[in-house]
């Protein structure tokens, strides 16, 4: 019953079906074999209800070659099973399991996953459901996954690299590198960092590195080493200490700490200054303690200051510039004023030139700061204004005041400011500073050991003898005038002139004084006091004085004419030895005989007067008015000074 067409056989009813329970459609030679070329709708293989025991494409030994959809020119929908299908697909280097395992085995060293999307994809691989174990593996390691090493619910890796981690982070190799030249760690938001909880030491930088931290509080617990790995001490640092901004060019010396800024021990406010220091300072060449502890005092063992003058600040009303000479205020207590005046015994210094605006010698030491307008140099070398009215100036000359606050050159007795050491070029003059006398006239004997040699150049002088120690003389000395500044023996001594001690004078036998006697220490006696002359003391006088006016005690050490009208202007202290002008050094004769007065009464009393520094004979009898014996005449021209303390004013 078989049937052989060599032609085409149509079957135009629509169904070719058979009773047989196997049925082979085209099994001869056919190599190529079509089904329903022209069909637009579908292709039908095993649909009925019962088909189940399969359907075989290329299940041959001859190696098939079957194309699905291989057509490039429409779109083709392919559909391989259901929901309710195992469906497994096996090729030889891919499986899909019917379980729904996809498993890639390339041969060739290509991609074994690419997921390549025309057009953009919010998620490439969707894991969804939660109970997976394994989401992703590589090798031996879970990658992704509830029970992996990294749990996808608490890590990111975003397109950039960035790996955000929502627990911690364990580095167990014991590195954490980068091929960066710029690392930043836990570069975020937190506020408090702690490295190495259980670490022994820790090292920052190699030994040739740079380590930096910045606008951080750092607390370490045990010893801290910079540039050496093993600290004895709390910080320990081999090299150099840099502190604030400095110039990258200048390199601090080895083993030196630079601080750009201020420095405060014992405070964190040290206000701009430099150093500040809370406390005491304590400078010694050995361990050993300062003598004291006192805050705000300095104890050292040597101090070497490199400036060249002592100064301390005082209150002026002038606007005084660097060298310019100052003296006391004739009236303001602790005020300094311009010199105006040539040889002024009021001298006290030289401005200071603490800014450096003269020269390169400044001040050394400056007391007193806050306490004064005006930094007065007190002693040591400083630059000062000069006026060459005696002639210029050489090193080695003794220098005096001068107007306009300058010095000039000393060319007879009288106070003195200093000696010059260098020639006085350009209006200024270096000084050495030196508040005190000078006599032109005195020749100094100390060198001399004889005593015969002592007594022959004496005789000689026509002016004054200054003599040093001399051991048992029993010489007679004589001279115009005398200065003693040590021990002194003599048989018998004859002043005509002004004698003047700071040392001791011994005479065996008589010592005559014609002149003044000045005494700079204290006077001794073991016997009688007999004086010729006045007891003279030496004030400032507060306004032009002349010979014979009483006068009273103004302010501190000025005096001026007395009135016994006024008791403000009382008691009167003494009488003017000689003339003076306003702020000039004064003598007045506090005691002793002055002469110089005409027609007084003898042993008469007299009494300060009404009128302004008079002498008169009889008590004041107005009202207020005040009474004070001054002395008793001893002559038509002399009067024994002898003010008295006890006075009193007339009531009515």
């Amino acid at each position: 019953g078989n049937i052989v067409s060599a032609g085409d056989v149509a079957v135009n009813g629509g169904d070719l079906t058979t009773t047989s329970t196997t049925a082979t459609l085209f099994n001869g030679t056919a190599t190529t074999l079509s089904l329903g070329n022209a069909a637009t709708v579908g292709l039908n293989i095993g649909i009925g209800n019962t088909a189940y025991a399969g359907i075989n494409l290329g299940t041959g030994t001859g190696g098939n070659v079957i194309n699905v959809g291989t057509d490039n020119t429409t779109l083709d929908t392919i559909a391989i099973g259901s929901a309710l299908d195992n469906v497994s697909i096996t090729g030889d280097e891919w499986v899909v399991t019917a379980g729904g395992a996809l498993t890639s085995r390339p041969a060739a060293d290509v991609a074994s996953l690419t997921i390549a999307p025309t057009v953009a994809q919010a998620i490439a691989i969707n894991a969804t459901d939660t109970d997976i174990a394994t989401a992703l593996s590589v090798g031996a390691n879970d990658i992704l996954g509830t029970t992996g090493l990294i749990n996808y619910d608490n890590f990111d890796v975003d397109a950039s690299g960035n790996i955000v981690s929502a627990g911690d982070v364990a580095v167990n190799g014991g590195d954490l590198t980068t091929t960066a030249t710029i690392f930043n760690l836990l570069n975020g938001t937190a506020t408090n960092i702690a490295f190495g909880g259980a670490a022994t030491s820790l090292t920052i930088g190699a030994s040739t590195g740079t380590a930096t931290i910045m606008n951080a509080t750092v607390g370490l617990i045990g010893n801290v080493g910079v540039g050496t790995s093993s600290p004895l001490n709390r910080l320990d640092v081999n090299g150099s200490i840099a502190v604030g901004s400095l110039p990258t060019t200048v390199l601090p010396q080895p083993n030196s700490l630079v601080v750009s800024g201020s420095i405060g021990v014992g405070t964190t406010n040290p206000f701009g200054n430099t150093v500040k220091v809370v406390g005491s300072l304590c400078v010694k060449s050995t361990d050993a303690d300062c003598a004291a502890a006192v805050a705000g005092a300095i104890y050292a063992t040597n101090t070497t200051v490199q400036g060249a003058d002592v100064a301390e600040y005082m209150f002026s009303d002038q606007n005084l510039d660097a060298g310019t000479v100052v003296v006391s205020h004739p009236s303001k207590k602790s005020y300094i004023v311009r010199s105006e005046q040539t040889y002024d015994s009021r001298a006290v210094g030289i401005v200071s030139d603490v800014n450096g605006s003269l020269s390169d010698i400044t001040p050394g030491l400056v007391m007193g700061f806050g306490k004064g307008n005006t930094p007065v140099a007190l002693a040591g070398r400083v630059m000062a204004k000069f006026d060459s009215r005696n002639g210029n100036a050489s090193s080695g000359d003794v220098l005096t005041t001068a107007p306009e606050g300058r010095l000039m050159k000393a060319i007879k007795a009288g106070p003195t400011v200093g000696k010059a050491l260098s020639s006085s070029d350009g209006g200024y003059i270096l000084t050495l500073l030196n508040v005190g006398w000078y006599d032109p006239s005195e020749v100094s004997l100390d060198q001399l050991t004889a005593v015969s040699e002592r007594v022959s150049i004496m005789e000689a002088l026509s002016s004054t003898a200054s003599v040093g120690a001399v051991a048992g003389a029993s010489a007679t000395s004589a001279s115009s005038s005398l200065k003693v500044t040590d021990v002194k023996e003599f048989g018998q001594v004859k002043v005509t002139d002004a004698a003047t001690f700071d040392g001791t004078l011994k005479v065996s036998k008589l010592a005559t004084f014609e002149g003044s006697v000045i005494v700079m220490g204290d006077l001794k006696l073991a016997g009688s006091l007999e004086i010729g002359g006045a007891v003279l003391a030496e004030f400032k006088a507060g306004e032009k004085l002349n010979h014979g006016d009483v006068v009273y005690l103004a302010s501190e050490n000025t005096v001026k004419k007395a009135s016994a009208k006024n008791e403000e202007k009382m008691p009167a202290i003494g009488l003017v030895a000689s003339d003076a002008e306003k702020d000039a050094a004064v003598k007045v004769a506090v005691g002793g005989i002055v002469g110089g007065f005409e027609k007084l009464e003898v042993g008469k009393r007299y009494y300060a007067g009404t009128s302004e520094g008079k002498l008169v004979n009889a008590a004041p009898t107005g009202e207020g008015e005040v009474v004070q014996v001054l002395g008793l005449s001893k002559s038509g021209t002399e009067l024994l000074v002898m003010p008295s303390l006890q006075y009193s004013v007339n009531k009515v």
